[in-house]
């Protein structure tokens, strides 16, 4: 849940500092929007590609993964000299991005064994979030919605 978290607020940090960025960085128009839309971009063409490489490496090592580049491409953007390197390290920050959101539902599932907790857990995660689908099938043959009702 931490890792989405911060991968939600990421974006939300950044279009409230745009104005900030560009009288820093100086740059075009252009530029800020690929700073806030580079994420975005990569984030979304990425993430059906993420969740098969969960499938296929295991959820943990992806979500792993995800992270490192993350967290890499985070300390990138703090210490970006330019708009054009900021947009660069934007466009790594939404590759690592998409597999800690797609590994998300997965690490909640392995976590909860038991269908009460595990619904609890999806409930708490926040609504419109990609992952897992057999959380979704889950939630379908309503288990998990019953549950909470």
């Amino acid at each position: 849940m931490l890792g989405f978290f911060v991968v939600a607020l990421d974006t939300q940090i950044v279009n409230v500092a745009l104005p900030d960025i560009g009288s820093s960085l100086g740059g075009g128009l252009s530029g800020l929007h690929w700073v806030a839309t580079g994420y975005t971009l990569t984030f979304s063409a990425l993430l059906l590609f993420a969740g098969t490489l969960s499938d296929r490496t295991g959820a943990k090592r992806a979500y792993g993964m995800g992270m490192a580049v993350f967290v890499v491409a985070s300390a990138a953007c703090g210490f970006a000299p330019s708009l054009g390197v900021l947009a660069a390290a934007r466009v790594a920050h939404g590759t690592g991005a998409a597999p800690i959101t797609a590994t998300s539902l997965t690490l909640l599932r392995e976590a909860h064994q038991q269908s009460r907790d595990r619904a609890r857990a999806v409930a708490l995660k926040p609504p419109g979030v990609s992952g897992d689908s057999r959380c979704w099938e889950d939630r379908s043959h309503g288990t998990s919605v019953e549950l909470l009702a």
